[in-house]
């Protein structure tokens, strides 16, 4: 999907990605609970009230994780088991929360994308209950079902086979409507575009329709997703991934780079996976600064002009970049401080927009890589609540990204 003029502002975005319950809003007894799975405390409120922090720094567009109203359960404290999609969970604050924060980073002159989930809701969503209890229900073909020989041996697809997470059934036109609905309400709040979560479980063509109305609606808008997958995962959910050449790939394996390539014309842009993976080998020593920045150059070289790979370095899906048992303070420092100085500059290079997660910026640690012995929640450990009793060396660090990003932006201006 090629990038229009109102749309450009999206090259040059450095998001900062946000984990609602784990940044802001928390109390110090609330933040000490963060390796277990349940809310920590964080909330609207609280990003708001750090927006000058985030100014400071220098990132232009925040991105944050779902925000709507959650089953409740402890797990769900990240925000994707989704009961109602046109209201802000209440833990998080209020729809006049986030419309707040929106207003007042638009102030500041920053962008604000959100994630969008439309590939699953959670079980106790209304209109599931309604078609899991009466076969005879309007939502029932909102879903998809198997049926056996009684409605207690029917089974549906789930989302990478939780069962307790539903998919959507895109073959229906008001399934299909009701989620352009949803987005329109969000983008009328002042988003500024969203991030589609597990864009693979989707059809290309409602990720062409969702991008077409919501261009037309708000014409800087923009559309980027979530595309990741393994052989192996995708040979154990074959039926509920929806990606181009899926026969061939089930038997021949899927690439990554080539996955990613798939979504132009379809998506404004996509996650860059591969470029992480690249940063990761870098980072744990199994190529060189030379061979890095050669593959780097190799696999951006092969973009699509006005196709946006969004580089990003760790996220709440993978570890932090160095968990603190792999090297000391100073080693840190640098590896940390080089990996983001690459990200800014191939980002310059080739006008794309990049990403950072909440924390890099303080050297937020992780004590131990996932899959963790003795972790069952191993998400956990990359989502530690942010910490804002900094210490010097933290403190040093935060000066040295900020320098970076700023002079980013400056040399951006001067082209």
């Amino acid at each position: 999907m090629i990038l229009n003029k109102e749309q450009s502002w999206f090259n040059n975005a450095i998001m900062y990605h946000i984990l609602i319950d784990r940044f802001s809003g928390f109390t110090p007894d609330g933040a000490l609970r963060w390796d277990t799975p349940d809310s920590v405390g964080g909330n609207i409120n609280g990003i708001t009230a750090k927006l000058d922090y985030l100014s400071a720094l220098g990132v232009n567009t925040l991105w944050l994780s779902p925000f709507y109203q959650n089953a409740g359960n402890k797990d769900a404290y990240h925000g994707y088991h989704i009961t109602d999609y046109f209201s802000v969970d209440s833990r998080f604050g209020t729809n006049d929360d986030l419309g707040i924060l929106i207003n007042e980073c638009h102030k500041r002159g920053m962008r604000v994308v959100g994630d969008f989930v439309p590939n699953h809701c959670h079980e106790n969503h209304e209109f599931f209950q309604s078609a899991k209890h009466d076969k005879n229900s309007p939502y029932r073909r909102w879903f998809v079902f198997h049926e056996g020989k009684t409605r207690e041996e029917d089974t549906y697809e789930q989302y990478l086979n939780c069962g307790f997470l539903p998919k959507f059934n895109f073959g229906n036109p008001e399934t299909r409507n009701y989620m352009i609905q949803v987005a329109l309400f969000w983008l009328d709040l002042g988003f500024d575009g969203f991030r589609i979560d597990h864009a693979i479980g989707v059809s290309h063509s409602f990720l062409k329709e969702l991008s077409g109305v919501l261009k037309e609606k708000k014409s800087h808008c923009v559309l980027f997703g979530e595309a990741l997958l393994d052989t192996q995962t995708f040979r154990n959910y074959y039926d509920t991934i929806q990606i181009k050449k899926k026969w061939l790939r089930k038997f021949f394996g899927v690439n990554q780079s080539a996955l990613q390539l798939d979504y132009a014309g379809t998506l404004n842009g996509v996650l860059d996976f591969e470029f992480q993976s690249q940063m990761v080998q870098y980072v744990t020593g199994k190529i060189s600064k030379q061979v890095l920045e050669k593959q780097l150059q190799r696999h951006l070289d092969k973009c699509p002009k006005d196709y946006s790979l969004v580089l990003f370095l760790d996220s709440h899906d993978s570890n932090r970049l160095i968990c603190e048992n792999r090297e000391n303070l100073e080693q840190k420092k640098e590896i940390l401080k080089y990996t983001a100085e690459v990200m800014l500059e191939y980002g310059q290079k080739y006008k794309l927009p990049v990403s950072f997660y909440y924390g890099f910026e303080i050297m937020l640690n992780q004590v131990v890589p996932k899959p963790s012995e003795g972790y069952p929640y191993a998400d956990l450990l990359a989502r530690r609540a942010m910490d804002w009793t900094r210490n010097k060396d933290q403190e040093d660090f935060l000066c040295s990204i900020s320098g970076l990003i700023k002079r980013k932006r400056t040399e951006e201006r001067h082209e």
